[in-house]
């Protein structure tokens, strides 16, 4: 990855371990919903990611916050993204 797309990275790894923290501090409706919205606009960041990135870390990356939304939905607990796990 570039210095660009990586500093881009770790700001969608930042802002979604936020908004998970956000909620498994206070599970509350308005928390779900506020990952949900996190989580849907940081896809949109990591689709780009991942079409500008030919070693598939973006893809990587989307797959990590696309799994956690699953998981809000379905009503799992959410753990937090890793940088080993990217």
């Amino acid at each position: 990855m570039t210095t660009l797309t990586t500093k881009i990275a770790n700001e969608v790894i930042n802002t979604a371990n936020e908004a998970i923290r956000f909620l498994n501090h206070r599970s509350t409706m308005n928390f779900a919903c506020y990952c949900e919205d996190t989580f849907t606009n940081l896809l949109r960041i990591t689709k780009v990611l991942a079409e500008q990135e030919g070693d598939g870390l973006g893809a990587v990356l989307h797959d990590a916050i696309q799994s956690r939304l699953d998981d809000l939905l379905a009503g799992k607990s959410l753990t937090l993204i890793e940088v080993d796990e990217i």
